[in-house]
Order: C-alpha cells, then structure tokens, then sequence
C-alpha cells in the first residue's frame, strides 16, 4: 500500500486489494491523520471525511 500526500490531503494511493476506499478517500479531498493512514488496522472508510 502506498500513499501521496499533498499538506495532508491524499492525492493519490495504491493497494493490492481495496482500490474502492481509496478513491474515495481522495476523491473526499479531506485532510487525513497520517498516523491512522500508516496504521494498518484502521479501515480506508473511516479515514474519509475525517477531519484531524
């Protein structure tokens, strides 16, 4: 899984098999909490509109 970054917003990902949540996380545009995006039991769905 891998993740770009622009001032905490996710302009882009990969992953194997999930690649749903993560268009919508950067299709949401919101700011995510890095430390939940590098956690790898936090749920790709939980980060979307989350606001840190």
């Amino acid at each position: 899984m891998a993740f770009w970054l622009d001032g905490g917003r996710a302009l882009a990902g990969m992953i194997w098999d999930d690649n749903d949540a993560i268009q919508d996380l950067v299709r949401a545009g919101a700011r995510v909490d890095t430390s939940a995006l590098s956690d790898t039991e936090t749920p790709l769905g939980s980060l979307v509109g989350a606001s840190p």
